[in-house]
């Protein structure tokens, strides 16, 4: 016997109610507020306007959200910015920074002590001028073919090569090869350490702190700009003062002097307000009657 199955008839499926609603409602018045903004650009003068009104009411709320400033007729645009732009309108750019000044360093060469040798990056040798050299009394020069280019362009032929001065900073004594330069010295700075002793010295340069070290093996000594003496720019010349000015002598008596008849009788030249107290001080004194004197016979 066979059973009879039930037979399932066609069901329509439930669709849920649309959650938010008023979402949908806002994109249609977008599509709507669209097609009339191309409906309103291509007016003319000869279209019954008031006509078109009257049929499409929605055309009339449209009309009076732009006379009213709640839409705009010009479409609003999403701009993607760069990185670079959004950095700048986020606030995210660093600080900027003063300048640090250049980093020197006091070393020592033999009995001479430099107050400021310039550590230079920019230098692939380190330059000491011939006068120095004869001041040290480092006179063996090893002769080289090599030239150098300055900073202004011009090609400059050194003396030639000391090989392993030895200079001593704080504790550490550093090998290093000068390029011999016959030019005048600088007074302020007068020896640079190029790449060659700083890579030696293992040199570690902080720009945003001021500070940098050198490091050799476990031991490191650190500097700090900021904490560095500052040395005058020249150092041996003395300068003294030993002619008084007369103007300077002049005016010296007139401050120290109090007494303006003294100063009226050293013939200084005194103030209008000087004279006319002097003046009401001498009318103001009785004048003196001298008496006959008489002898008894």
């Amino acid at each position: 016997m066979e059973e009879n199955e039930p037979q399932m008839g066609d069901t329509t499926p439930i669709r849920p109610p649309v959650p938010f609603p008023q979402r949908l409602k806002a994109s249609r018045n977008d599509k709507e507020f669209e097609k009339f903004v191309n409906i309103f650009k291509q007016l003319h003068i000869n279209i019954p306007f008031v006509d078109a009104i009257l049929q499409i009411p929605s055309y009339t709320k449209f009309l009076n959200e732009i006379m009213t400033k709640k839409r705009k007729l010009v479409d609003s645009e999403t701009i993607a910015l760069t990185e670079e732009c959004s950095a700048i309108i986020q606030n995210k750019l660093p600080p900027k920074l003063k300048d640090s000044g250049s980093f020197t360093v006091s070393c020592t060469i033999g009995n001479v002590e430099f107050f400021k040798a310039l550590c230079d990056l920019g230098a692939s040798v380190s330059l000491i001028p011939l006068t120095v050299t004869r001041q040290l009394g480092l006179k063996e020069l090893k002769r080289t073919n090599i030239s150098l280019q300055l900073a202004d362009r011009s090609i400059r032929h050194p003396m030639g090569i000391l090989e392993n001065v030895l200079i001593k900073v704080q504790k550490f004594i550093i090998p290093v090869d000068f390029v011999v330069l016959d030019m005048e010295e600088d007074v302020n700075i007068p020896i640079i350490l190029g790449r060659p002793f700083l890579a030696t010295a293992g040199t570690i340069i902080d720009v945003k702190r001021g500070k940098f070290k050198f490091q050799i093996g476990e031991n490191e000594v650190e500097f700090d700009l900021s904490k560095m003496e500052k040395y005058p720019s020249f150092t041996d010349h003395i300068y003294s003062v030993d002619i008084c000015d007369e103007l300077a002598l002049e005016m010296s008596q007139v401050n120290f002097d109090d007494d303006s008849l003294e100063l009226c009788l050293n013939g200084v030249c005194l103030q209008e307000e000087q004279v006319a107290e002097m003046t009401e001080f001498l009318q103001a004194q009785v004048p003196y009657k001298r008496r006959n004197a008489y002898e008894e016979l």
